[in-house]
C-alpha cells in the first residue's frame, strides 16, 4: 500500500465500486457475510489510517481474564436487558465512583438491566473495581480465548470463499496484507466469539442486548440465534460513508447474512437524516434518542460557565492522527500570539500515545496543560467550561455543539469528515496557525443556539430509550 491518504468518502466510493463489481457481500460462510466482517479494517487500509492502541499490561489482562472465568459459572437469569460496554467508558467520576458514559444513566433509571464490560485500553483496569455500577461479567476472556481458539481450530471453508475474497482484494484494491490466512483467522476469531457470546447470553437470557458502538457482529449473531433484540448506540461520527453504515445496495443479498442491528439509537435527527439512504435506514431501524453524557455537561455549561474576557480557555482534543503536524500547528499558533489564554490539550483515551511528544513541545509555555485521555478533568468537563473547542475531525466537534460550546476545525489530514459542520454554518475551519490567531483574538467562532444543539443531540435520552426498548 502506498503512503496516499484518502478520505472516508473516497474510501466509501472505492468500496462500493468494488462491491458492485465482485458481489462480495454474497460470499457467506456459516450463514454470515465474510465481507461484512472485513469491511471496516479494509476501509481503514484504503484510507491508509494506522490506528494503534497502547498495549494493555499483561498483569491487567490476566486479571480481567481470570476475573471473567470466576464469574461465568455464577451467572444466572437475573435481567431483562444487557448493556455491553468497555472499561474506557468509565470516564466520569461521581460520588459513587466512575460512571459509564453510555449506559449508567439508563441502568439507574430502568430496572432489570445488567452491564458486561471488557478491558480495552491501558490505565482503566483500576476503574473497573471502582465503577458506580459494577459489571456482572468481564468479557475480556471472550476476546482473548476466541483468538486462541481461532488459531487452534480455524473455520473450514470448503467453498474457497476466503481465497476468493483475498484474490479480489489483492487484484483490485492492491491490499496484500489481507491474505487468505488473515481473512480465515479474522473470521475464525469472529466465529468463536459468536459461540462464546451465545453461551453467555443463554445464561443471562435477556430480552434485549444493547452495545455502545458498531462492529459487535458476534453479539448480533448470538442474539439472532436466540431471538433477542439487539440495539446499537451511536458511537462517535457515524456518517453514510462509515464502513459500518452499509450501502443500501448491500441488501441485494440475504439481509440476515449482514448482521444488521434491530435498532440504531442515534444522537439526533441530523444523524438520522444523514443515514437515510443506507442499509440500516432502509430496514427502518434508525431512531434519535440523544446522549445522557451530553445532557449532563450541557447542564454544567449552562450553570457554571462564565466568560472571562482576560483569560480565554481553549480545549484541543486529539485523535492519535497527524500528531506531529498538529503539534507543529499549535506550537506555531502559540508563538504568534502573546494573548493571555489557557490551552488544554486532551489526548484520546485509546488511540493517542504521544503524551511525551506534547510535553517536549509545550513544556516551556505556561499557558498549556496536557492531559492524558484517562486523566481528570474528563473531556466533556473541559469542553463544557471552555470558550471554544478545537480539533481536526474528532467526534468531539459534535459533542461540543451538543454541550453548547463553539467549535473550530483545524484543516489537517482527515478534516473532510466534519466538513458538513462548516457547510451547515455550525462550525468554522482554520487552515493556518495565523488564521487561528485571528479567530481567537477576535472571538470569531460561531455561538451555539439551543436549536442547533438539539439538532445533533436529541433531548431526554433515558425517556427516549425507554420508549424504544418497551420494557
Amino acid at each position: 500500500m502506498s503512503d496516499l491518504r484518502r478520505s472516508e468518502e473516497e474510501a466509501a466510493r472505492i468500496l462500493e465500486h468494488f462491491e458492485d463489481r465482485h458481489k462480495v457481500f454474497s460470499y457467506a460462510v456459516r450463514g454470515v457475510s465474510v465481507w461484512r466482517i472485513l469491511r471496516f479494517p479494509i476501509s481503514l487500509a484504503i484510507q491508509n489510517i494506522k490506528l494503534t492502541t497502547p498495549a494493555i499490561p499483561r498483569r491487567d489482562l490476566l486479571c480481567s481474564v481470570f476475573g471473567g472465568l470466576r464469574k461465568i459459572f455464577r451467572l444466572r437469569r437475573t435481567c431483562n436487558y444487557v448493556a455491553i460496554t468497555y472499561a474506557s467508558a468509565l470516564r466520569v467520576q461521581s460520588s459513587k465512583g466512575y460512571d459509564d458514559i453510555y449506559f449508567d444513566a439508563l441502568l439507574n433509571n430502568l430496572p432489570g438491566g445488567v452491564k458486561i464490560s471488557s478491558l480495552n485500553a491501558p490505565g482503566y483496569a483500576n476503574r473497573i473495581s471502582k465503577a458506580s455500577i459494577a459489571p456482572v461479567f468481564d468479557s475480556t476472556i471472550i476476546l482473548v480465548v476466541s483468538v486462541i481458539l481461532a488459531r487452534l481450530f480455524p473455520v473450514k471453508d470448503d467453498a474457497g470463499i476466503f481465497a476468493k475474497i483475498a484474490e479480489c482484494v489483492l487484484a483490485e484494491l492492491r491490499l496484500d496484507e489481507f491474505s487468505e490466512t488473515r481473512i480465515r483467522r479474522n473470521f475464525s476469531a469472529f466465529w468463536w466469539r459468536c459461540v462464546l457470546y451465545d453461551l453467555l447470553l443463554r445464561r443471562l437470557s435477556p430480552e434485549i442486548v444493547l452495545a455502545a458502538d458498531a462492529g459487535q457482529y458476534p453479539v448480533i449473531h448470538a442474539c439472532r440465534r436466540q431471538g433477542i433484540r439487539f440495539v446499537e448506540l451511536q458511537h462517535g461520527i457515524f456518517s453514510p460513508n462509515h464502513p459500518d453504515a452499509l450501502p443500501a445496495t448491500a441488501l441485494s443479498t440475504d439481509a440476515e447474512h449482514l448482521l444488521l442491528p434491530d435498532f440504531v439509537a442515534m444522537y439526533g435527527e441530523y444523524w438520522v437524516r444523514r443515514l437515510k439512504h443506507t442499509a440500516v435506514a432502509r430496514t427502518g431501524t434508525l431512531v434519535a434518542v440523544g446522549s445522557s453524557i451530553i445532557e449532563q455537561y450541557r447542564t454544567m455549561r449552562q450553570n457554571l460557565f462564565c466568560i472571562d474576557e482576560k483569560n480565554l480557555v481553549l480545549t484541543l482534543t486529539t485523535q492519535g492522527i497527524e500528531h506531529g503536524t498538529l503539534i507543529h500547528f499549535m506550537h506555531s499558533f502559540l508563538s504568534n500570539t502573546s494573548a493571555s489564554l489557557q490551552l488544554n490539550i486532551k489526548l484520546h483515551p485509546a488511540y493517542d500515545t504521544s503524551y511525551d511528544d506534547y510535553v517536549a513541545a509545550f513544556q516551556k509555555d505556561v499557558r498549556v496543560r496536557i492531559l492524558r485521555g484517562r486523566e481528570d478533568p474528563n473531556t466533556y468537563e473541559l469542553i463544557a467550561l471552555s470558550d471554544v473547542h478545537l480539533s481536526i475531525s474528532s467526534a468531539c466537534h459534535f459533542d461540543a455543539i451538543g454541550i453548547g460550546t463553539p467549535t473550530v476545525i483545524i484543516a489537517l489530514g482527515g478534516f473532510d469528515l466534519v466538513r458538513d459542520l462548516v457547510r451547515d454554518g455550525d462550525a468554522i475551519v482554520v487552515s493556518t496557525p495565523e488564521q487561528l490567531v485571528d479567530v481567537v483574538l477576535h472571538r470569531h467562532w460561531l455561538p451555539i443556539t439551543q436549536e442547533t444543539s438539539n439538532k445533533y443531540y436529541q433531548q431526554n435520552f433515558v425517556g427516549n430509550l425507554k420508549e424504544l426498548l418497551q420494557l
